[in-house]
């Protein structure tokens, strides 16, 4: 939505302040689905650019799980695997 867009945007807008947006964004309380997907990648990328690598990569894989066998991952998943330098899981295609 975009007043979540909003608030990843100004987030971000201090990039050179990462451990502010990983401390705020951990704090978002959303219920389960895209949106949380979404928050919860940026919070991953957040950890990654505090240098918190063991951090980020549990919580982008989490992340990134929530896509398997799912014909179409939220945008949120799709970018916690990207950030984890994977390809996005897809169920097997029927033959």
């Amino acid at each position: 939505s975009a007043d979540i867009a909003d608030a990843m945007r100004e987030r971000f807008e201090n990039a050179g302040r990462p451990a502010d947006a990983a401390a705020r964004l951990g704090n978002v309380q959303l219920p389960p689905g895209d949106a949380t997907d979404m928050v919860q990648a940026f919070h991953g990328l957040a950890l990654q650019l505090d240098r918190r690598p063991g951090e980020a990569t549990r919580l982008l894989r989490a992340v990134a799980a929530r896509a398997q066998n799912i014909a179409t991952p939220s945008e949120g998943a799709r970018l916690a695997c990207k950030l984890l330098g994977e390809p996005p899981h897809h169920p097997p295609v029927a033959h």
